[in-house]
């Protein structure tokens, strides 16, 4: 009888791994990430210094930087605005085609299918009458909506 009993316990102990792995499941998981775009000023150019001699002149250029990072690869809408106060109007070089600001936002449509678009603008700023040479806030926003 104690054999028996050993025997089985033996054959309990052998086949209890066995099942455990004879049992299964499967489950399905969604993850639904929504698209997203962020813009971030490179390099050194965070501010407009204006001098007295581009007051004279009656305008500014300025290089600027910018990196679009987003997390999907069909484009987005890059959204322009200009800052009101400084500025008559702004012209915006090295998107492709002419850009100039008044007092109105504007959107542009980028095709790119990296997840990074670097953007080397250059702002052509003409000022408003009695502006004063000095440290401003850049005059335009940039935004950018994934697609």
């Amino acid at each position: 009888m104690a054999r028996c009993l050993g025997a089985l316990g033996l054959a309990v102990l052998l086949a209890a791994p066995a099942l455990a792995d004879s049992t299964r499941a499967r489950f399905r998981v969604t993850v639904s990430v929504p698209a997203s775009a962020t813009v971030s000023l490179l390099g050194q150019a965070d501010a407009l210094v204006v001098s007295e001699e581009d007051v004279a002149r009656g305008f500014v250029v300025v290089p600027v930087r910018y990196r679009v990072t987003r997390n999907t690869r069909r484009g987005y809408l890059l959204q322009i605005a200009p800052r009101l106060g400084l500025a008559r109007e702004v012209e915006v070089r090295g998107l492709g085609s002419g850009v100039v600001l008044h007092d109105q936002p504007m959107e542009l449509h980028r095709d790119a299918t990296d997840r990074v678009d670097d953007l080397a603008l250059e702002l052509r700023v003409s000022l408003e009458p009695g502006v004063q040479p000095g440290r401003y806030a850049l005059p335009v926003q940039l935004m950018a909506l994934a697609l």
